[in-house]
């Protein structure tokens, strides 16, 4: 995945906070000063295996944690370290966002890659609204591309596009000289291509389930203060298609991801597309 390498990381980073080291949490945390809070409640949702919890301790948060996720597996593994670290204050429910709600206010809501698989989200975001303080932040990253990742052509286009910039011997089944480009015949034979929507169903059926809607939801529930978009739009769909995973001990491999990262920046930047990932940090709207 184009998540998966240390280049993309910092890019990403650059992106969100101005500094390759600093990320989204730490980034919302330090600018609304989240750990300052005193006696503050705060809910995660997509807790997953428990990074944000811990980031929040380790930042300084003393608040009251709810940790939420449907993957009831993966919240007892969150809580099982936590434990182990003897972190206090967080309480881990299994809750299923289309149909579960709760108990405000939350001075902090955090909400990591969860809310594009949210069928209800047109419901489930003015009740986060609801629920936040008058005075509280909602943070988020967040994905918003094409309804179960069915590209139009003219995306798909320039995502072979870019991948024909790559070296060949970083393509699969690839055995030729190193340091050219995929012939045409290559690219003839091996190039992306959209991924059925029945088969993206049915390996999740919650996957891209919103589209491009998200965005417009989230600013009509809320008041957004920041929005910052980190690409996604081109490289999200190249992991089948270049090893982002060697860039972090092989320097030729990273060099070739820095100039993919770029030649989407461009590509975005001249308007054709929109960036597909994005961070933002909101307030209560209060109409």
């Amino acid at each position: 995945m184009w998540f998966g390498c240390q280049a993309t990381e910092k890019h990403i980073n650059r992106k969100i906070s101005g500094d390759s080291s600093i990320g989204w949490v730490e980034h919302f945390l330090r600018t609304y000063r989240v750990a300052e809070s005193r006696g503050s409640r705060c809910l995660l949702l997509g807790a997953n295996e428990g990074s944000m919890e811990r980031q929040l301790r380790h930042f300084g948060y003393q608040g009251e944690i709810l940790s939420t996720d449907i993957a009831d597996r993966a919240l007892a593994r969150a809580a099982e370290r936590a434990n182990a670290e003897g972190l206090k204050g967080i309480e881990y429910r299994v809750a299923d966002l289309n149909k579960d709600r709760f108990e405000g206010p939350f001075d902090f809501i955090f909400a990591e890659g969860v809310l594009h698989h949210i069928t209800n989200a047109e419901s489930l975001l003015p009740h986060l609204n609801d629920i936040l303080a008058p005075n509280g932040y909602m943070f988020g990253v967040e994905w918003a591309g094409p309804f179960r990742f069915q590209l139009p052509d003219q995306q798909i286009q320039w995502v072979n596009a870019l991948l024909a910039a790559v070296p060949a011997d970083l393509r699969p089944q690839y055995s030729g000289p190193k340091g050219i480009p995929p012939s045409l015949e290559y690219q003839k034979r091996i190039h992306y291509v959209r991924q059925p929507e029945a088969e993206v169903a049915k390996a999740d059926p919650s996957e891209a389930i919103l589209g491009t809607k998200l965005p417009e939801l989230i600013r009509s529930a809320f008041h957004v203060v920041e929005w910052k978009g980190f690409g996604g739009t081109l490289l999200s769909y190249m992991g089948g298609h270049f090893p982002f995973e060697r860039a972090n001990h092989e320097r030729y491999v990273e060099i070739f991801v820095e100039m993919l990262l770029a030649m989407e920046d461009k590509v975005i930047e001249s308007g054709l597309f929109e960036d597909e990932f994005f961070a933002f940090a909101a307030t209560k709207r209060r109409d």
